[in-house]
């Protein structure tokens, strides 16, 4: 598995995400988004890397956006 490959489609889901116009969109893309962290942080469990931790704050981090983005826009 290409972990930078991981790490540079969960930054196009974000930056989509943040350049989204409709609320759908963007819950779409944050979606993807912790769909991509949660792969990334299984991923890296796996390996045993010290750095899987952080993705424990970029998951909560990226389900406080969504719920935050469908409250404002529902």
């Amino acid at each position: 598995m290409d972990l930078n490959l991981l790490y540079s489609e969960h930054q196009k889901f974000l930056m989509n995400a943040m350049a989204s116009t409709s609320a759908k969109m963007r819950a779409r893309h944050l979606v993807d988004a912790q769909t991509q962290a949660l792969s990334i942080r299984h991923f890296q469990l796996a390996e045993g890397a010290k750095a899987a931790a952080g993705w424990t704050r970029a998951i909560n981090d990226g389900e406080a956006q969504l719920r935050a983005s469908r409250e404002c826009c529902a």
